[in-house]
């Protein structure tokens, strides 16, 4: 399975197609949590189907079913940075003994700043190996909450994480938030909804309380992910004459994602929803070959962006993409290693500030690593609209959050040929051809 590889040729037509995008990972994610809070009852329609998702529900229902007050349960989160940050707080408040581990990636990715902001409320948490780090221990137990003091320079993953629990606390939740602020539009995400499921929430300056409250059973259906979508605007971009049109987003979507429109009307996409979905064009005009594009509040939409940049050859200052040396792997540096076998040199030319620089290279052969991050895998693909054939190592890793990915761009006219390291056709079962 691991040394799976994708071979990826471009269409031999234009691409017309609808794609359905899969329930957002992230609403889907934080309203998990905020249900097995309830007490009563909340209907959750259009879930994600991503990995991340699976498995954040599966450890919540076996939470809720574990007894043994003795012998902790270990809660193996694979990959699922989410699940991680979103189940330590609820693990804290939840009774039981509990021992939260993860594969050798998301072992390497920061929990201190969460945890040590827990333990000031009292929660009991123990590094198992290296401070900082997964696995830890928890012993769960009431909290009365109070004030907390975090860093949310890290991860808004950490701020999420702790609102989700407030409201279920004596004395509430407030967060004093100590240094610059990233992806914010996730913990506005959060706060919406919260506000769903009849949570008060009150903003000040740099703090968040939510006091002590009832949960509102509600339902709630979920949008369609727009960090999904991210990836046929970038198609769209690379091939001019592409008529896509995305069924399931919402346009008064929570997600901060969606500025995904107005970066890709920067490089001549227009996006407009109609009753097709969201229809994506190029409207003709001509493309600033220097933009200045920051990430700060979307860091998922990073990749996207630098690789419709590489691919269209423009020289953009990348900006706000500091969050990416601590998600899969470190992206940045990812980027650096396989934008190189291309000929594109991704630097930083100031403190902050990326660029690209180009040069001739000999683009036969091409075969891209993913580092184990979907993401890596799901933005160098289009690339083949480009370079005629490219190979994507490890291409299962999508599974994490676009299952249904390589289906999809197979819809799209894309030929796809999946090998094995002895480079025979797989028969595993990462991919199933659609012959309806």
């Amino acid at each position: 399975m691991d040394n799976c590889k994708l071979i990826i040729e471009k269409p031999q037509k234009n691409i017309n197609i609808k794609i359905n995008i899969t329930g957002s990972k992230s609403e889907s994610n934080r309203a998990l949590i905020i249900k097995h809070l309830c007490l009563g009852n909340i209907v959750l329609d259009n879930l994600s189907d991503s990995d991340d998702t699976k498995i954040i529900e599966k450890h919540l229902n076996n939470i809720d079913l574990y007894t043994d007050s003795k012998i902790p349960l270990i809660i193996d989160i694979k990959n699922a940075g989410t699940a991680a940050r979103f189940l330590t707080p609820y693990l804290a408040i939840t009774p039981g003994k509990w021992l939260l581990t993860g594969d050798e990636s998301m072992r390497e990715r920061p929990m201190k700043p969460l945890v040590e902001a827990l333990k000031t409320i009292g929660a009991k948490i123990e590094y198992i190996n290296q401070n900082g780090f997964l696995p830890i221990k928890i012993t769960g137990k009431p909290l009365n909450g109070g004030a907390i003091e975090i860093d949310p320079s890290i991860s808004s993953q950490f701020i999420s994480a702790l609102l989700l629990i407030g409201a279920k606390l004596p004395e509430g939740l407030k967060l004093f938030l100590k240094g610059k602020k990233v992806s914010t539009p996730y913990i506005k995400m959060t706060i919406e909804l919260l506000k769903h499921f009849g949570i008060t929430v009150k903003e000040q300056d740099n703090s968040i309380y939510v006091p002590c409250q009832m949960i509102r059973p509600n339902k709630l259906s979920i949008g369609g992910d727009w960090s999904s979508a991210s990836y046929w605007f970038e198609i769209a971009a690379i091939n001019k004459e592409s008529n896509i049109s995305l069924l399931g987003l919402k346009e008064n979507s929570f997600q901060g994602d969606k500025k995904i429109t107005e970066i890709f009307n920067l490089f001549g996409i227009d996006s407009n929803f109609s009753d097709q979905g969201l229809e994506l064009k190029y409207n003709q005009k001509d493309i600033d070959s220097s933009m200045d594009i920051d990430f700060i509040n979307t860091p998922d939409l990073g990749q996207t962006v630098i690789c419709t940049s590489a691919a269209l050859k423009t020289n953009n200052c990348f900006t706000g993409l500091q969050s990416l040396h601590y998600k899969e792997t470190d992206r940045i540096k990812a980027l650096e290693n396989e934008l190189a076998k291309i000929g594109v040199s991704l630097i930083e030319s100031e403190k902050g500030c990326y660029h690209l620089q180009f040069k001739e290279s000999d683009n036969s052969n091409i075969e891209f690593d993913t580092y184990n991050d979907h993401r890596m895998a799901m933005c160098l693909a289009p690339l083949a609209l480009i370079y005629n054939k490219i190979c994507i190592n490890q291409p299962q890793v999508v599974s994490k959050s676009y299952p249904n990915f390589w289906k999809d761009l197979e819809k799209a006219g894309f030929k796809l040929t999946f090998v094995n390291d002895s480079n025979k056709k797989d028969d595993n079962n990462i991919y199933v051809k659609d012959n309806k």
